[in-house]
């Protein structure tokens, strides 16, 4: 017979509501019940959370409505309310389930509460559980160790790559050996173990080494000039059992443009070379820690009514209840995950304890795992991570180079989405994994693309949903060629499929001042041969105010003695404009068949391109800049076919 059938009474005290429902819970975990919605469809429900204060339940629901909501009035927590719950047994291989609270609240704005729930024989050694109150570093530390013991002994993977890493020790490291930490520059060709630090520097400025402070933090840096998230970092690494630790504001000199040029084109075997990486994922500023307090569990105990009549435990099993991980929410949208230079720092680094608002999660090669167990994954490589893919994707053993260049592709899309404190220091942020990727795909990078995959890498686009942007300070800072995605401020996409190119590049080149991706682009060209299409007039609808968004009719030079051609275009412009005040071509990268209802149409063409303006240039007549993307469907083959190659430079 299913618990919800038997006599019981439960501690601590439950509302009817919410004791039917967790030993409903009780049963899908125990697989005596299947998935159950409650109350039944047609059924009218309505409990206040805020007058259930005799129900701990209802409670707990209402404080976790309070931490998740966004920023609820007080007017609206009081309207909190109720209306059906669901209850999932858990999946074959899982010994976790899932109940979803619903109701509503404010002015019919829907309240959603999830609650991952275990039985007490699931959760040994699983401190997130069994710990009662909301913060115990030292507890929670227990797991960190865990993972990276258990990493380091059992991943065979994580291990080849540890034994194949050729990076020299970081110029500077902090010594956390003693109970005061000072900054240490050993030998270069030296092996040592160490760990990173991640972290968001916020609007004050951490603790800093300058040179004028270089000398004193040699002898010591006391614990109490350090922000929390240092402290907590430090802690970390000691308890792992790691002597020492590299934190950018600290071992690099902070007003030394030399020593900070040199050591942001180190970051590839800074992180590569780290042990693990500490990253305060949730943490705003330095003042912010690691360790953030979290929601404790709650535990039902259950109580079965004997022969006697008496009511008894020991039966019947414990269930704990913690608040779902919303890994979006905090992980993937936490502040660490805004900044563009912390990209590369979890891409490079071999293993990684990420300190979330809710939780830790592991992740290296070989495993992804959350504090509280509910997720665990190992083929890492292979499955949708609220992560950074690329690191994880290149260090598999063997990796199709389409596949590696996607990867760059969707990483790219990230990482300009993300904020720079300072414009200029847009491929210094990428320096560490470009080098990365480089290594492995063996090609040479071109601001942002890649020399064997420049066809696909062209084609970047604008969002549709957005207007363009022109990053004005990063391309006179930086001197960024048109043609590259890194000359627009904000997101941009990069899913280009594996297309056949219908352009012939001769040379591409892309020259530094000083050391390459920390320093000035000194000349950046390609050039090619392929065709162009002479646009004449772009047509907008009325209702219109820019040409950066949606469907264009393109008036296009026809073939002698033709008259106009009219194409239909999805045109995305790289700034956002009211007027084309240049004289644009289509440069054709791409083309396909043009399928209907009848299957391809042999007659049509769509055609893929750089919309290009000529260029002013006393040493050629056919320079070009970069001004959007366009998809032309339905070019007359005969037009297309009837183009004459011709050579162009892109700039």
């Amino acid at each position: 017979m299913a618990l919800s059938q038997r006599p019981t009474r439960l501690s601590p005290h439950l509302c009817d509501f919410c004791e039917f429902v967790v030993l409903c819970q009780i049963d899908c975990l125990t697989r005596k019940h299947p998935c159950m919605y409650y109350p039944k469809s047609g059924d009218n429900h309505f409990k206040s959370l805020l007058l259930s204060k005799d129900c701990a339940l209802c409670r707990y629901i209402l404080s976790i409505f309070r931490a998740e909501a966004k920023n609820p009035t007080e007017e609206e927590v009081q309207t909190a309310h109720t209306t059906h719950v669901t209850c999932f047994p858990p999946e074959s291989t899982k010994d976790w389930a899932r109940l979803d609270v619903c109701g509503q609240y404010g002015r019919k704005r829907d309240l959603e509460v999830k609650l991952s729930c275990r039985l007490e024989n699931s959760i040994q050694d699983f401190p997130l559980w069994t710990a009662r109150q909301s913060s115990n570093p030292e507890q929670r530390l227990e797991s960190a160790k865990r993972w990276f013991e258990y990493c380091q002994q059992n991943h065979e993977q994580c291990r080849i790559l540890e034994a194949s890493q050729n990076a020299s020790c970081p110029t500077r490291l902090l010594d956390v050996s003693q109970h005061v930490p000072r900054l240490v520059c050993l030998p270069a060709k030296t092996k040592i173990s160490y760990a990173a630090l991640s972290h968001c520097w916020g609007g004050g400025l951490p603790i800093k080494s300058t040179k004028s402070t270089l000398i004193d933090h040699m002898v010591a840096i006391p614990m109490a000039a350090m922000p929390k998230t240092y402290c907590d970092a430090i802690t970390i690494t000691r308890e792992l059992g790691i002597q020492y630790l590299w934190i950018d504001s600290i071992c690099i000199i902070q007003d030394d443009g030399k020593d900070w040029e040199q050591e942001a084109a180190r970051m590839a075997s800074i992180y590569e070379g780290a042990q693990i990486t500490i990253a305060a994922a949730w943490g705003k500023n330095g003042e912010s820690g690691c360790f953030c307090d979290y929601h404790p569990s709650m535990v039902v105990e259950v109580q079965e009514q004997d022969d006697s009549g008496e009511y008894t435990t020991g039966s019947a099993p414990k269930l704990y209840l913690r608040p779902y991980p919303n890994q979006r929410r905090y992980l993937y949208d936490a502040p660490l995950n805004s900044r563009a230079w912390t990209l590369q720092e979890i891409i490079l680094s071999r293993r990684t304890i990420i300190f979330a608002q809710e939780q830790m999660y592991w992740y290296c090669t070989s495993l992804y795992e959350s504090e509280d167990r509910l997720v665990s994954v190992h083929n890492v490589a292979e499955t949708a991570l609220p992560l950074p893919p690329l690191g994880s994707t290149i260090r598999q053993p063997v990796m199709p180079s389409y596949e590696l260049y996607e990867s760059w592709q969707n990483t790219m899309q990230d990482y300009s989405a993300r904020l720079l404190t300072r414009p200029d220091d847009k491929f210094a942020a990428l320096a560490g994994v470009t080098q990365m990727f480089q290594g492995v795909v063996k090609d040479e990078p071109l601001a942002g693309l890649w020399k064997k995959d420049l066809c696909r890498g062209l084609l970047w686009q604008i969002p549709p949903s957005t207007h363009g942007i022109l990053d004005s300070e990063a391309v006179r800072a930086l001197n960024i060629p048109s043609w590259s995605w890194a000359k627009v401020r904000g997101l941009i996409q990069m899913r280009t499929p594996n297309v056949e190119p219908c352009i012939t590049i001769s040379s591409s080149l892309v020259s530094w001042t000083s050391l390459p991706l920390t320093s000035k682009i000194g000349n950046a060209s390609i050039k090619g041969r392929g065709k162009l299409i002479r646009i004449l007039e772009v047509q907008r609808a009325e209702d219109e105010v820019c040409m950066c968004r949606g469907v264009k009719r393109l008036c296009v030079e026809s073939l002698p003695g033709e008259p106009r051609t009219y194409l239909k275009s999805y045109c995305y412009i790289d700034e956002c404009t009211t007027e084309f005040m240049d004289t644009l071509s289509l440069l054709v990268i791409c083309k396909g068949a043009v399928g209907g209802f009848g299957g391809l149409d042999a007659s049509l063409k769509q055609i893929s391109g750089l919309i290009v303006a000529a260029v002013l240039d006393p040493h050629s007549s056919s320079t070009y800049r970069r001004v959007g993307v366009g998809i032309e469907t339905g070019v007359p083959r005969e037009l297309h076919d009837n183009l004459i190659e011709v050579d162009f430079t892109l700039i």
